[in-house]
């Protein structure tokens, strides 16, 4: 994969063009392996169809797009290849003894080391060098408005720092150490967002 950083918020229901002008779908989610490197596109079907998949009436069966395929993201997603030359349609519950979907990340509880809850994961940003994910908490913005800061914060965590097991995913930082990098780059704002990089 030589992708630039894409935030999936960005791309998702983007239009995904192969090498010959044909659309092939939108994405509608993330595979990534158990360490949390992302692997491939989920692309969805109508709005029919992924509701019936939701209420299990219907098998869950995607097309999966390798990220290492994609040539470029701009207005649309833009394939190297054709749409013959990708792989047939996935069950995509088959695959998950080693494959989590961001869907399911994103209602993964999260903790700190010390198993302090930290919120839950939002977003996330992925490029050829690195992915960074994205995650709120709901207690903390609302003690930091009592302190007098109006903004909404964001934390964005590199993937070496998290881990996923057992269902539950873990930052591999204590408390201190997060509300200190939290300190050093807060900005007192009456409104609006700030992202605050715990790498």
């Amino acid at each position: 994969m030589s992708l630039p950083p894409i935030q999936f918020s960005k791309i998702r229901r983007m239009v995904i063009i192969d090498c010959n002008d044909v659309e092939v779908g939108e994405p509608v989610d993330i595979g990534f392996s158990l360490d949390l490197t992302p692997k491939f596109l989920v692309i969805g079907g109508g709005f029919i169809e992924e509701l019936l998949e939701i209420m299990e009436r219907r098998e869950d069966i995607d097309q999966i797009i390798d990220l290492d395929i994609i040539q470029e993201i701009s207005d649309a997603i833009y394939l190297k290849v054709p749409e013959t030359d990708l792989p047939e349609e996935s069950n995509i519950g088959t695959m998950m003894t080693d494959i989590i979907l961001f869907s399911q990340i994103c209602q993964t509880p999260m903790f700190d080391i010390d198993g302090l809850p930290l919120g839950k994961i939002k977003d996330v940003i992925f490029s050829s060098e690195k992915t960074e994910f994205i995650f709120e908490n709901p207690e903390f913005n609302k003690a930091m408005s009592m302190r007098g800061y109006g903004q909404k914060l964001e934390f964005k965590v590199p993937k070496e720092k998290l881990s996923y097991q057992n269902g539950l995913l873990m930052l591999a930082l204590p408390k201190e150490e997060i509300e200190s990098k939290i300190q050093a780059q807060i900005i007192a704002k009456s409104r609006g967002k700030q992202l605050i990089a715990l790498s």
